[in-house]
């Protein structure tokens, strides 16, 4: 009975699926710290331990220096994104008006040109369509620009809120550092954990993996973005670039979410050189994570592009803006433990 029960894959696999889903929505935001450590002394607990031996300075104090420096890396990329972007806002919210007016020109344009080639009277459609242009642009200006202004505390507690957990996830990441040998060999001595650590081993290895990958992509494209659109002359093209960069991190669409809107905006605008380089520099950025993702991460696991999207899809219901991430991670854990599960059972045969 219980022999039949462990080779139901189907059942084992629901069964995966399920604590998978409960560890990611109530066990990781408690845990969350500790996991970020167990992450971080992954991807450089060699580098640590290859310090460590040419200077014998113990590894708790080396993983606090590796924090201060990327933390001083955060904290300084983090300040230039504010600084630019309220250097823009003011003059982004100023222009408000002068797109408003470009939109009615090309509506004006669009509709003549229906007319011109149908025959038929486009001024209904053309003054239907401008004020609901109008009524968009007031709401943005009396509501959104206002609401995002105005939400300082709520910022402020946002701030005070990450510093707490950016506290926690140090000394987490300092007191593991000091032993981290002597759990990992406590851990391994027993055949039902060692099992459970190697999953937990081949899991944050490919995350520690896809992060830095992911971080490095994102520097070369979202400073090529910013370089090229800034060169061109594109309106807010550093901003517009830096974004880009950013979301150049989400799978299939990327970088295509902010250029080609981008591009299109050019289009209505007349900038035809400038349309060209926003398409140009789409294709160039896709081109490049293509090519550099393959070198940089290796083996994809098995891991078909879209489960990946189904993956991003599935953790947007679940677990809302986050299940950006929470979802291909989910999607790994499961592949991982049932990758383990299947080696169990090649065991349990060949025991046979």
């Amino acid at each position: 009975m219980g022999k039949g029960w462990i080779n139901n894959k189907y059942m084992i696999l629901l069964l995966i699926v399920g604590a998978v889903y409960f560890f990611l929505k109530y066990l990781s935001p408690l845990v969350a710290p500790l996991l970020i450590a167990v992450l971080f002394l992954t991807m450089f607990y060699p580098t640590l331990d290859d310090i460590q031996k040419r200077t014998h300075i113990k590894k708790q104090f080396l993983a606090v220096i590796f924090i201060l420096f990327f933390g001083i890396l955060i904290a300084v990329g983090t300040w230039i994104i504010i600084t630019v972007f309220m250097q823009y806002v003011p003059t982004f919210a100023g222009g408000v008006e002068d797109v408003q007016m470009q939109l009615h020109v090309w509506i004006k344009d669009c509709c003549k040109g229906v007319e011109d080639l149908l025959g038929i009277e486009a001024v209904y459609i053309e003054n239907l369509i401008i004020e609901k242009v109008d009524l968009l642009v007031e709401d943005f200006q009396g509501q959104v620009l206002p609401q995002l202004l105005n939400h300082s505390w709520s910022y402020a507690r946002s701030i005070l809120s990450m510093g707490g957990f950016i506290g926690i996830t140090v000394i987490a990441t300092v007191m593991l550092a000091k032993d981290y040998d002597e759990i990992l060999d406590k851990v391994a001595a027993d055949t039902g954990s060692r099992m459970i650590l190697e999953v937990v081993v081949r899991v944050i290895k490919y995350i520690a993996t896809f992060v830095k990958a992911q971080l490095f992509i994102m520097l070369i494209i979202g400073s090529l973005a910013m370089l090229v659109l800034g060169v061109f002359g594109v309106d807010y093209g550093v901003v517009w670039g830096l974004v880009a960069g950013v979301l150049d991190v989400l799978p299939f669409i990327g970088t295509g979410i902010v250029l080609i809107p981008l591009s299109l905006w050019e289009l209505i605008q007349g900038n035809y050189l400038q349309m060209t380089v926003c398409l140009i520099l789409y294709i160039a950025c896709v081109l490049i994570r293509e090519f550099l993702e393959p070198r940089l991460i290796g083996t994809k696991e098995g891991i078909y592009p879209v489960a990946i999207l189904v993956s991003v899809y599935a953790g947007l219901k679940l677990f809302g803006v986050a299940g950006i991430f929470l979802g291909p991670l989910g999607l790994v854990i499961i592949q991982q433990v049932y990758k383990a599960y299947r080696n169990y059972l090649d065991v349990l045969q060949d025991m046979d």
